[in-house]
């Protein structure tokens, strides 16, 4: 799907099922990544399951960037947690 596409799409569903309902399902899928995760930690092969929450996760996530305009501010936060990150893995600090 293109941008312009996804984009409309995710203004479609806060309209249809309004902006506290999507941040509520934001939440929910976190949840469930969270759980997948833990579920593999423990020695459960779900990788297909921890993808498919990956996905939820980003969806969720783009839809609460454009509802509240963060694509430049949060591209400019992980930027710079990516470079400390750098940092932090060249100088092995932990």
């Amino acid at each position: 799907m293109e941008n312009k596409d996804k984009l409309e799409l995710y203004e479609r569903a806060r309209l249809k099922w309004g902006t506290s309902n999507q941040m509520l399902i934001a939440v929910e899928e976190c949840s469930e990544l969270q759980k997948e995760i833990l579920k593999n930690i423990r020695g459960n092969n779900n990788l297909a399951e921890i993808a498919e929450e990956i996905a939820d996760v980003e969806i969720t996530i783009e839809q609460i960037k454009e509802m509240w305009g963060l694509d430049n501010i949060v591209d400019s936060i992980k930027e710079r947690k990516l470079n400390r990150l750098k940092e932090r893995v060249e100088n092995n600090d932990y």
